[in-house]
């Protein structure tokens, strides 16, 4: 059986492979526009919290680069912060998206129930630091409101996963 890990590796060359040759300025879309976002995630990023804070810059069309703080909810009195990159198709507005991440939690250690995953409870430890990949559907208008949802999955084999939703907003040069 194939990773996860494995899988995001092998699928990133196939974006790369919709990637045309033309340069940046020519052929933009919302994402080249307006390159400074703000972004509020429920349930995921950075993973595992419930609510998460995060700032994200788009180095190009195609790969966006974000960092965040979150928090998680219920009896647990935890926090996670981390930062990933994220690779989507260049010339769409609404794009499927791969990425990879790493996250530090801080406080207690957290307990969730993984709807990824499905094998009952997952623990990650207060203090531990992990990698986790996600892939899921994005969208940036032209005023620069960005809409997202995907899954949040740790890369460890031990650990599960989550279903994310983003709303946030873009900043910068619009036309």
């Amino acid at each position: 059986m194939v990773s996860l890990a494995a899988r995001l590796i092998l699928l990133i060359p196939a974006f790369l492979l919709l990637a045309d040759s033309a340069s940046a300025a020519s052929a933009s879309n919302n994402r080249t526009k307006r390159r400074f976002g703000v972004i509020l995630s429920v349930q995921g990023e950075p993973f595992p919290s419930s609510y998460g804070l995060n700032l994200a810059y788009h180095l190009s069309r195609m790969i966006t680069i974000h960092a965040g703080f979150g928090i998680v909810m219920g009896e647990e009195s935890a926090s996670s912060l981390g930062g990933g990159v994220k690779f989507q198709v260049p010339k769409w507005n609404f794009s499927p998206f791969i990425g990879v991440s790493y996250a530090r939690v801080s406080g207690s250690d957290v307990t969730y129930s993984s709807p990824v995953s499905g094998n009952g409870d997952f623990t990650i430890d207060a203090g531990t630091a992990h990698f986790y990949g996600t892939a899921g559907l994005s969208y940036q208008s032209a005023k620069g409101i960005y809409l997202a949802g995907g899954i949040s999955k740790s890369l460890s084999p031990d650990q599960g996963g989550m279903v994310f939703f983003h709303i946030g907003k873009f900043f910068g040069k619009g036309r």
